[in-house]
């Protein structure tokens, strides 16, 4: 008697297991909301872009020195070794090529307000 009860109480929760596992899990909106809103990016594309010419006006030299230590995350003796100039070279280039590009960015912010 034991075994034969025992039976129909696991098959009844399998069955309810298998019932509510195939039904779609009722969530109130309150719950989906944040999940379903994504932040604008259109300003990060056009910042981007903005970053991409900037970076491109500025002479060979500069750029490497900046892309290097800025995007690469090289050293000063690092880049110094792949430009194959002193490390007082490096640092100067990174300097005015930063320095540039601040200011190519603010006038490129303010064409753009």
């Amino acid at each position: 008697m034991k075994a034969w009860l025992f039976t129909i109480l696991h098959n009844l929760f399998i069955d309810h297991k298998r019932r509510y596992a195939s039904r779609p899990r009722l969530l109130s909106i309150d719950e989906q909301r944040p999940q379903m809103s994504w932040p604008p990016n259109q300003i990060d594309s056009i910042e981007l872009k903005n970053l991409e010419l900037s970076l491109n006006a500025l002479p060979d030299s500069q750029r490497i020195a900046v892309l290097l230590v800025g995007l690469e995350g090289f050293t000063y003796k690092e880049a110094s070794t792949v430009m194959n100039v002193p490390v007082g070279t490096v640092r100067s280039r990174l300097s005015r090529g930063r320095q540039t590009l601040r200011l190519v960015m603010q006038v490129d912010h303010r064409k753009a307000l």
